[in-house]
């Protein structure tokens, strides 16, 4: 177990990059943000857009965020991956790989089912 000088603690981690960082695959509360990530590649949010947002796949925001996309919860692999950075992704429900990839402007929807609403416009 490590707890850095930034605050940090890491179990299994020799670097925590966040409030708690476990065996490098699970960070909770990120920041203020209200958020939790399981075993996301971008899980760090440095831009803290994803404000009360809960998901769990890897890849999910994949690309870096200059957009509002919170209040999400977001299940399966690449789901709500390479959106577009100039329109919000709020108020989404989304289970399933693939789901959402290469989206524009995905607000409130319910989304169910591996590549369901894929490279979805309004």
């Amino acid at each position: 177990m490590i707890f850095n000088q930034e605050g940090n603690l890491g179990i299994n981690e020799l670097f925590p990059t966040e409030k708690l960082v476990v065996n490098g695959k699970m960070l909770l509360n990120n920041g203020n943000t209200n958020s939790i990530f399981i075993n996301n590649n971008n899980a760090s949010d440095p831009s803290n857009k994803a404000i009360e947002t809960i998901a769990i796949g890897s890849n999910i925001f994949k690309n870096p965020l200059t957009i509002d996309v919170s209040s999400n919860i977001v299940i399966g692999n690449n789901s709500l991956s390479n959106i577009d950075n100039n329109l919000s992704t709020c108020n989404n429900l989304v289970f399933g790989h693939n789901s959402l990839f290469d989206s524009t402007s995905s607000n409130s929807n319910i989304v169910i089912g591996n590549d369901a609403f894929k490279s979805y416009s309004t």
